[in-house]
């Protein structure tokens, strides 16, 4: 029989990495707080990332649905003019996704694979549409990022130039914030004050992750 002490050194190396999803709205202060938990050292797979790769490698597919007006002087997908034909048309969206998501799945599933690999105890998937893409299964625990909507609607119209129109239409494509709030379950960081307060919350919620996973 092994030791006591080498007992537990084995139980802790072999326990699964945990997989923690990160979500919130539009315009909520998600990708804040992903930044700011790269700076605290949490390995971080970016959903958005992947998405960017999949729409070039699935670039043909996309243009010969979709039509060659979505695409920039270079030939290159233009992500806004993709999104204007498919924020307000779920049919539309759910076909962009049924093209991108194969390859999204696949290297996340990869990337996920190398990181359990090398002993990381926990990481963080940072993922849009977790609660729109019914992904919740997916997850050891759930953070979202709060902010009302009104705040999200003035953020996503000042940051991306959209009028308020359209940017009410992408809010609206997506589960309302108050909901994902309100998910069983879930761990809330709240994006309503300045950036001190929020990476104040973000380092404490670390903390309490990273001593209940040690």
């Amino acid at each position: 029989h092994y030791p006591l002490r080498r007992q537990r050194q084995m139980c802790i190396r072999d326990r699964p990495m945990k997989w923690i999803g990160l979500t919130g709205g539009i315009a909520s202060g998600k990708t804040t707080v992903s930044n700011m938990l790269r700076e605290l050292a949490v390995p971080i797979i970016d959903a958005d990332q992947m998405a960017h790769l999949s729409l070039k490698v699935n670039h043909d597919k996309i243009v010969s649905y979709f039509g060659s007006d979505i695409l920039d002087d270079k030939g290159i997908i233009d992500r806004r003019k993709l999104g204007e034909k498919v924020f307000s048309n779920e049919k539309q969206r759910k076909i962009l996704e049924g093209i991108t998501h194969p390859y999204i799945q696949n290297k996340v599933a990869e990337k996920k694979r190398l990181l359990a690999a090398t002993g990381k105890k926990w990481a963080v998937y940072d993922v849009p549409l977790l609660f729109e893409n019914k992904l919740e299964s997916q997850f050891d625990r759930i953070v979202v990022v709060y902010a009302p909507q009104e705040i999200c609607l003035e953020r996503l119209i000042e940051r991306n130039g959209l009028s308020p129109e359209d940017a009410q239409k992408r809010i609206d494509s997506q589960v309302s914030i108050e909901e994902k709030k309100k998910k069983e379950g879930v761990d809330i960081l709240s994006n309503e004050g300045d950036v001190d307060a929020l990476r104040d919350q973000v380092v404490a919620w670390k903390k309490s992750i990273d001593e209940e996973y040690s």
